[in-house]
């Protein structure tokens, strides 16, 4: 494939994504984000955003199926980036949540939705609720000596992740690379 048949599949793929997705979550974007930072964070207002996008993911699953980026690209702009990790991330909190996470399984097992973003919603929401982790994907306050590494190592091979090791080990190889290219 040469540098020409690479732009035409560019442009291909740029004129089949669908338009209305983009839209629709470039805003799912800006509302997930906007209440939620900083220290004057509208936690009131976060969870009726929040219920905004559940109602937005229930509509696309029934109407489409997984948002992926080959469906709606990566956002609009670098300013609009849509990141379906963060989204789904909060999810975690929705009354819907059940749902959300049966159909992310599904969408998990078709080859539609990466298994990260699943098993970062799930963990988000067992550690919401003092759970142990099922995956190991959502660390950010836990102490590792308390998961149980071979547990969760099936749990990652079941539904496509490496194991903890193994992840570890490629975001410290994607650290150096990334500091070999300054």
């Amino acid at each position: 494939m040469d540098s020409i048949d690479i732009k035409k599949q560019l442009l291909k793929w740029e004129n089949n994504k669908n338009h209305i997705l983009l839209d629709s979550f470039s805003n799912a974007m800006i509302r997930d984000q906007m209440y939620r930072s900083g220290k004057n964070a509208d936690w009131d207002e976060v969870l009726k955003q929040d219920k905004k996008n559940t109602n937005l993911l229930k509509w696309t699953f029934e109407n489409y199926g997984y948002p992926s980026i080959y469906k709606i690209g990566f956002g609009k702009d670098k300013n609009n980036q849509i990141v379906m990790n963060a989204l789904f991330l909060h999810m975690a909190e929705s009354t819907e949540y059940p749902l959300l996470k049966q159909n992310l399984y599904k969408y998990v097992k078709s080859g539609d939705c990466p298994p990260e973003i699943y098993a970062s919603m799930i963990d988000r929401y067992e550690s919401r609720n003092n759970n142990k982790l099922i995956f190991g994907e959502y660390r950010l306050f836990m102490d590792d000596t308390y998961l149980d590494s071979v547990k969760i190592n099936a749990n990652r091979k079941s539904i496509g992740l490496p194991s903890l090791k193994h992840k570890d080990k490629l975001i410290k190889d994607h650290y150096k690379f990334k500091n070999l290219l300054k």
